[in-house]
């Protein structure tokens, strides 16, 4: 009996393995043969990006060692490296290699952080080619020790700024007692950027030492916040974005205060409920995976979600790696005890719990891995993985052919940046709700494909919900599955099209959002009586609360809604958006509801 039961078991596993997604490293095959040699003790980053608009992304890899950054053009068929066509080199120890579209022209700018230099700000030329403005931009400062960096629209004007971390450390060649705080760049919008550190409150404590930062606007307020992951235990920080151009650091008051070796971060809804969770890289002891509570706080649950890895961990990503509806987690690793430095792919159960399947799914080199990015370089529908080791070529994990349907997005934003980074995507297919949100830099030093891919198990088509940093949301039926789609902001709304002309007189604010038992909606309008409607609206565009039509005076009008429908059914947890419409305009705005 107990022969059966095991065999029946093995069956059991054998065949949920059957049509799971597996990855090849293609390196050797594509001729990928570059390394990073450190000068230091830590490697540097990665990047995924279509350099030059052909449609086909290419490989950035740092090299150290003061080597050109390596830049590997995808030709369809392989890989060629690039011999300074592109106007892209390097002149130090490259570390974070980072894309964005600061001018908002419609192609992606690169910062290079540097170790030991400068650092780097080359302006896409739109046609294969980057022109070196650190000078002109104003971002190069005197650093001689960045690490990490990341894009964001902090102040929500349609620009995307840049942070750029810097460790502060007394090495070879720094003087002593050198320090060197982080930096917040203001985009002017006019090709500079003017430091805004200290007005904004971010440029932490004395002698911190970043590896890893990202931003992403966890409370659902529009404004991105700032998490930073700190080397050798040290207190990591949580800027919590105020809205008004300032920062506090609210580690204790959202419950995260880790000090642990930091070294790499990743967000996204491990457990389906909504909110972005996210997880921190560390050394054997464990990692750690912070679970979104939805009031503002977090809960730390790797150990007992499976995702502790227990690893000397670097660049990791969240991402659905079987295209099953649910993210997944790798995690790039340099050993852990036993001197074991095969990377690690936790794979997600469908309740937000983990099992390391690295070797079941092909991920077998055993190298020191730093950098990781991420994104889809043959453009089949499936995520492939690029890697950069410091004693092994950079590894390239291709990706088999897609198991499931897939839907893959690319933002376009108008009144927010072109990129549209910071905003929250949802995809609902089957009852079921997926979230991701638009970021530059993350993992450890690196930077992903700007597209979006959502499994889609069902094959059903749809609905795409979009809410950009700028307000406005917009919900996007009937997109066909398989296939790339290109989303605009604006283009399709609740309702109506949003905000062509909306009076000055006219302001709304919401709170609390998110809300757990009575929302308040305040207008306020300045000079002169309105007649408006006023309705609440799910991401399906269906209204399931509207207030009655009437005047509104000069001053504040408080409206307040309980979750319930106007029978008085309540509505169930989630994202609505309140409407405002009224002589021809139309003004919407996200509104999160947790029962």
């Amino acid at each position: 009996m107990k022969k059966l039961l095991m065999l029946l078991m093995v069956c059991g596993v054998l065949a949920a393995r059957v049509g799971a997604q597996t990855y090849t490293n293609m390196s050797e095959a594509y001729g990928i043969d570059c390394q990073f040699t450190p000068m230091g003790f830590m490697g540097g980053g990665a990047a995924i990006e279509d350099i030059n608009g052909d449609g086909l992304p290419d490989l950035l890899s740092a090299t150290g060692q003061a080597d050109t950054l390596a830049v590997l053009i995808n030709t369809g068929s392989g890989f060629e490296l690039d011999h300074g066509a592109t106007g892209i080199v390097g002149r130090g120890e490259d570390q974070q290699v980072l894309f964005g579209d600061y001018d908002n022209d419609g192609d992606r700018d690169l910062f290079i952080a540097e170790w030991g230099t400068p650092n780097y700000l080359y302006r896409n030329n739109g046609n294969g080619t980057f022109t070196d403005v650190t000078t002109a931009a104003g971002v190069g400062g005197d650093s001689a020790q960045s690490t990490c960096a990341a894009w964001f629209d902090y102040d929500r004007d349609g620009l995307l700024d840049l942070y750029v971390c810097n460790y502060g450390w007394d090495g070879v060649g720094f003087p002593p007692g050198t320090d060197q705080h982080n930096i917040l760049y203001r985009n002017n919008g006019n090709g500079t950027f003017s430091n805004v550190t200290a007005a904004a409150g971010v440029a932490d404590a004395d002698f911190r030492r970043p590896l890893a930062v990202l931003a992403f606007d966890f409370d659902y307020d529009l404004d991105a916040d700032i998490v930073i992951a700190m080397d050798k235990e040290q207190r990591s920080t949580f800027f919590r974005n105020n809205g008004n151009g300032t920062f506090t650091d609210a580690g204790a008051a959202v419950g995260f205060e880790p000090h642990i070796d930091g070294m790499g971060l990743a967000i996204g809804d491990v457990d389906g409920d909504g909110w972005l969770d996210f997880s921190i890289s560390n050394g054997p002891p464990g990692n750690e995976l912070y679970t979104n509570n939805g009031d503002g706080t977090f809960s730390e649950e790797a150990v007992a979600r499976g995702a502790a890895a227990y690893k000397e961990s670097w660049g990791s990503h969240m991402f659905d790696s079987d295209l099953d509806g649910d993210p997944d987690i790798y995690i790039a690793s340099t050993g852990d005890l036993n001197g074991n430095a095969n990377d690690v792919l936790l794979i997600n159960d469908g309740t937000g719990h983990f099992t390391n399947e690295a070797a079941t799914h092909g991920i077998v080199e055993n190298a020191m891995s730093f950098g990781a990015a991420f994104g889809d370089f043959d453009n089949n529908g499936a995520m492939d993985i690029f890697v950069c080791n410091s004693n092994n070529p950079a590894a390239l994990y291709q990706a088999s052919a897609p198991t499931h349907n897939w839907l893959r997005l690319r933002l376009r934003g108008t009144a927010s940046n072109r990129d549209g980074i910071g905003a929250t995507v949802r995809v609902t297919s089957g009852g079921e709700t997926q979230v991701q949100h638009t970021m530059a830099g993350s993992s450890f030093e690196s930077s992903n494909d700007p597209r979006l891919l959502f499994g889609i198990p069902d094959g059903n088509s749809p609905v795409v919900s979009v809410t950009w940093p700028s307000g406005v949301v917009d919900v996007f039926n009937n997109l066909s599955v398989n296939g790339e789609h290109l989303l605009v902001e604006g283009s399709v709304d609740v309702g109506e099209h949003n905000e062509p002309s909306i009076p000055s007189e006219i302001s709304l604010s919401l709170y609390p959002n998110p809300f757990n038992s009575v929302a308040t909606i305040e207008l306020n309008i300045s000079n002169s009586m309105r007649t408006l409607d006023v309705g609440i609206f799910n991401t399906l565009g269906q209204q399931v609360y509207a207030f009655p039509a009437q005047p509104y005076s000069i001053g504040s009008n408080r409206l307040q809604w309980f979750g319930k429908s106007n029978t008085g059914v309540e509505v169930g947890s989630g994202l609505y958006v309140v409407r405002i419409a009224g002589d021809g305009f139309s003004l919407t705005r996200p509104l999160h509801y947790v029962r």
